[in-house]
This record gives structure tokens, C-alpha cells and sequence, in this order.
């Protein structure tokens, strides 16, 4: 398996069934160790984000991690429908100076 196929295949086991990839094309990926790739990706939105997809194992039991390593423009989350940036940001309002304050 390539690394690429294997950045592909561990977000998908990672996301709900039927919802898409958050990103359209892997640019670029390598092993970096055995059971550990590292890809920059070509997101939803245009950016391209670092992410490290290693397969781990506890017992008998097996499951995929994903590390974003770079993630432009912020956090991101399937809403149901597609992806989209989550906002953190909070817009505040600036308060007129009383004259208390001077």
C-alpha cells in the first residue's frame, strides 16, 4: 500500500459513513516509520494542511489516529451536508469611553 492510499483509507475509517473526504487530493505523502505516514493534503477549501495517519493497537484491537500537524485556516467539521471552517472568533463590540473611565 502507498502512502498516500494509506492516508486516504485511515480518514475515511475515521469519518461517518458516506461523508466525503475534507480534502481532494493528497499532494504529496510518506512513511516516516513503519504504520506512520505523513501527507500534505489539498483541503475543501483550497489550503493545503499537514496530517500524520498512523494505525495503532491496544490488545486485540486496532484503530487509525489522525494528527493534523498544519491546519490553515483553522479548525474544520461536517455539518451534515459539507465541510466547513469552524469559527472561533468572536466578534466584540468596543464600548464608547464613559467619562468615568478618563
Amino acid at each position: 500500500m502507498t502512502a498516500t492510499q494509506w492516508i486516504i483509507d485511515g480518514m475515511q475509517a475515521c469519518l461517518p459513513k458516506r461523508c466525503p473526504l475534507p480534502f481532494t487530493t493528497v499532494e504529496s505523502a510518506a512513511f516516516i516509520k513503519t504504520g506512520v505516514a505523513r501527507g500534505q493534503v489539498r483541503l475543501f477549501d483550497g489550503l493545503v494542511g499537514t496530517l500524520q495517519v498512523s494505525r495503532q493497537s491496544c490488545g486485540s484491537s486496532s484503530f487509525w489516529c489522525i494528527h493534523w500537524q498544519e491546519l490553515p485556516g483553522g479548525a474544520i467539521k461536517w455539518n451534515g451536508a459539507r465541510w466547513e471552517r469552524v469559527c472561533t472568533c468572536q466578534k466584540m463590540e468596543l464600548a464608547e469611553p464613559q467619562a468615568s473611565d478618563l
